[in-house]
């Protein structure tokens, strides 16, 4: 068999409308209750540990911002 040939040229409008729902979508954040940061929706807040009102992960303190005169 040979190679696989173009049967009918596709307008730009229609491969457009085809491709309309390939952009990338901005993910959901809210304000953690606890520290006010903005985080995704259903996830344990990065910064202060906690998920659901409850603290479900330690978070060491930063080495800068802990140690400030070294």
């Amino acid at each position: 068999m040979g190679a696989i040939a173009q049967q009918n040229r596709v307008s730009k409008t229609r491969k457009r409308k085809r491709r309309s729902h390939h952009a990338l979508k901005k993910p959901a954040l809210i304000a953690c209750p606890e520290c006010g940061e903005m985080v995704r929706s259903h996830v344990v807040c990065p910064h202060c540990g906690y998920y659901n009102k409850k603290q479900v992960k330690e978070i060491k303190a930063k080495a800068g911002a802990a140690d400030g005169d070294k």
